[in-house]
């Protein structure tokens, strides 16, 4: 094993602006079904950032800093033992005797910040040849690179400029750190790979371009592709820098934990994409008496205020999401926000929060049933597709229902005594609401459904 180079990793010289980083983890596993949000409320992530030697740069627990090549190689194939310490290749960094395993002038580096910042964590790692340009590069990785490493452990962002096969992603594009799961794959000129964003795998990450505009500006000089400048870091006091996104994303848009390109609107510090449905939703925090105000939910036109749903705590205060009071029939969400449905989303038995989410393709249309008289029953439309159990399969305003053991359809819940009924979406003078009626799954009181008389 030879010696760890002097300086492997380098700080950004930026710190996230997003204060709700530290509670990712909290709210991860959310869902729009009755399963439990098993996270834990443990905040230990106040790491400090900065440049990063080869010591600091180690990882592991006690028996991965003790392995050596030759220990690893017993559980390794033929064929993985003569990949190792080659460029691309995992590798192993012993903290304790500042050496790795990459052969030549390569170095070992652990794509998760989490091991770079603290030893005791476990590491994905990977052998490179740190770059300045593709001078520096050898064939078959001949294109330098530039990937930058995020961690919701840490508020700092570490940089590394390195060799790769090719430099061919464009922004939106997946690329990669090492070979692990594929392709060794950087960004074009200009753009920059970020990996271990959100969810993502810790050497896998998404093509994007750094950005900088005035903080009334938007677009700053983003592309087309991503006009939008996220705003992730202050530049200066009327400047702000981050990331170039496809839009400004709002509370209850569909976005993405892993792809920066498609992350919540960071103008919005308490915004942020929950894992588990994809949305945009606004924490609340109290401390002491003092609860946020739930600012960009209130926004979205609603009468009632916002109400903070609280689902963890930290040392100094509980967290929460905003909730809406959208959870009526019919859904008001379409009317009122737009391409959106009204969801309960669960984190326990007890916390729940109500938000209006974004519908987006491929969804289902809504569909009406057929009413007979004298009240024999309903039958469904003759064109009819069944639906999945997720709310967000359906149009805007109709939910999945199910009508049976084996059936299902996207209809429209509505209020036959309101005047508006909600049926009134379709467009079609001949679809009423038709109700309210006893047993309905989903309600627990009678409700009417939208349809047409036979």
């Amino acid at each position: 094993m030879r010696s760890s180079s002097s300086v492997s990793l380098r700080s950004s010289g930026v710190h996230f602006s997003r204060s709700s980083l530290l509670l990712i983890h909290l709210l991860s596993c959310a869902s729009l079904s009755n399963s439990l949000l098993g996270c834990s409320d443990d905040d230990d992530s106040n790491n400090p950032g900065g440049t990063l030697t080869g010591a600091d740069a180690g990882a592991g627990d006690a028996s991965a800093g003790d392995a050596s090549a030759g220990d690893a190689d017993a559980s390794l194939t033929d064929a993985a033992i003569a990949d190792v310490g080659r460029e691309g290749a995992p590798c192993v960094f012993n903290a304790a005797t500042q050496t790795h395993d990459c052969g030549g002038d390569l170095d070992c580096i652990p794509w998760n910040l989490e091991a770079a910042l603290d030893g005791n964590a476990a590491a994905v790692s990977s052998c490179v040849r740190v770059c300045d340009s593709s001078d520096d590069c050898e064939a078959p990785y001949t294109s330098c690179v530039d990937t930058w490493l995020w961690s919701a452990s840490s508020s700092q962002i570490y940089t590394v400029s390195h060799c790769a096969l090719n430099a061919s992603g464009e922004i939106g594009d997946s690329c990669s750190g090492s070979r692990r799961l594929g392709e060794f794959k950087g960004c074009g000129a200009g753009l920059s790979c970020h990996v271990g964003f959100g969810d993502s795998d810790p050497d896998q990450g998404t093509c994007t371009q750094v950005c900088e505009r005035a903080l009334d500006a938007s677009q700053g000089d983003c592309p087309a592709a991503a006009p939008y400048c996220n705003p992730y870091f202050a530049a200066s006091e009327d400047r702000v820098a981050g990331l170039c996104a496809t839009r400004a994303t709002g509370v209850g848009g569909a976005c993405s934990v892993s792809d920066p390109t498609r992350d919540c609107d960071q103008a919005r510090p308490d915004v942020l994409c929950l894992g588990g449905i994809d949305r945009c939703v606004e924490l609340c925090v109290r401390t002491g008496t003092t609860t946020s105000s739930c600012e960009a939910t209130n926004g979205l036109g609603f009468d009632a205020p916002a109400t903070c749903s609280f689902v963890a705590k930290t040392e100094t205060s509980s967290v929460g999401v905003c909730s809406v009071g959208c959870d009526e029939v019919p859904d008001p969400c379409p009317d009122t926000v737009g391409n959106a449905s009204c969801a309960i989303i669960s984190f326990s038995q007890t916390a729940t929060a109500a938000a209006c989410l974004e519908v987006t393709e491929p969804f289902l249309p809504a569909e009406w049933l057929y009413f007979a008289a004298s009240d024999q029953g309903a039958s469904v439309q003759p064109d009819h597709r069944r639906c999945a159990t997720s709310l967000l399969d359906c149009a805007a305003g109709s939910r999945c229902i199910q009508l049976g053991a084996a059936e299902s359809a996207c209809l429209t819940p509505c209020d036959p005594d309101a005047p508006v009924t909600g049926c009134e979406r379709y467009g079609d003078a001949e679809v009423e609401c038709f109700g309210p009626i006893d047993g309905v799954v989903g309600f627990d009181e009678p409700v009417g459904l939208c349809g047409k008389s036979l």
